[in-house]
């Protein structure tokens, strides 16, 4: 038997650090029902809100990744996906890296 799952995300502010509870009661027309409650600790990690790292710029010696088709091209690689998203050939510096192309396979 499935259960249904509703899920809502709500928009809070930003908290201070802290413990703080959850509170959700479910109610309607014959519905009677226990609050549910859930603790968490809010902690700020020092990497919250950084922009470290971000860039569109691509460093030489690298390429930006391009793509022709099913053929995607990184930096000295080709990779040329099957509609399922799988690899049917790699091939570095002109050498093919697969034995054959990756399957799905199940019982």
């Amino acid at each position: 038997m499935q259960e249904d799952v509703i899920e809502e995300i709500l928009p809070v502010p930003d908290l201070p650090e802290g413990t703080y509870t959850v509170r959700a009661t479910l109610t309607g027309d014959g519905v009677q029902a226990e609050p549910l409650e859930k603790t968490f600790l809010r902690k700020h990690f020092p990497w919250e809100n950084n922009t470290l790292g971000i860039t569109n710029t691509v460093y030489p010696p690298f390429t930006e990744v391009t793509t022709d088709g099913n053929v995607v091209q990184t930096v000295l690689r080709e990779h040329t996906m099957n509609r399922f998203g799988l690899w049917d050939s790699v091939v570095s510096k002109g050498r093919e890296l697969l034995a054959a192309p990756m399957t799905i396979e199940g019982e």
